[in-house]
Formats: C-alpha cells, sequence, structure tokens
C-alpha cells in the first residue's frame, strides 16, 4: 500500500512591522496621519507529510519561507501652524 503524502504550511514567526514616519510640510507641525496602516510578515514552513494507515511515518521540510512586514506610514506635520485672523 502507497503512503498518503500530505503538504502543510505552518506559520512559523509572526513578525510585526515598525513604522516609519515622512515629514510633510503640507501638514500642520504636530499634527500626524496614517498613510499606511502596514502588515504583519510571516515566516513559514512547507512540510510533506508521508502516513500510512493515518500513522505518520515521515516528515520532510520542503522550503522555508519568509515574507517581510510592511512597515506602518506616518505622516508628520512639519508645516507652520495655521494662522486664524480675527477682526478688530
Amino acid at each position: 500500500e502507497m503512503p498518503e503524502i500530505k503538504i502543510n504550511r505552518v506559520i512559523k514567526e509572526v513578525v510585526k512591522p515598525g513604522t516609519t514616519y515622512e515629514d510633510d510640510p503640507e501638514i500642520e507641525a504636530g499634527k500626524e496621519f496614517i498613510k499606511y496602516d502596514g502588515k504583519d510578515g510571516f515566516r513559514i514552513l512547507v512540510e510533506r507529510d508521508l502516513r500510512k494507515n493515518g500513522k505518520l511515518i515521515g516528515q520532510e521540510v520542503i522550503s522555508e519561507d519568509y515574507y517581510p512586514p510592511e512597515d506602518r506610514i506616518i505622516l508628520r506635520g512639519v508645516g507652520k501652524p495655521l494662522q486664524t485672523y480675527s477682526n478688530p
């Protein structure tokens, strides 16, 4: 009887994104806006399991893949504060 082959993807590690700041002179100093929320990265193992009569008889790592995180991007205001004018 031939063994049953099953391919598994296992998330080995979740990598949290960092934060990158971009100075924007169009935004008032002291204010910040999220330009991009970012995405987690992953380290994934792809494994091949060999089973005979439902029992694991062998396992092989086919590949280990890394998908890097994408940083969160924050726009940071460096422009002059908005001027308010009042009539005397």
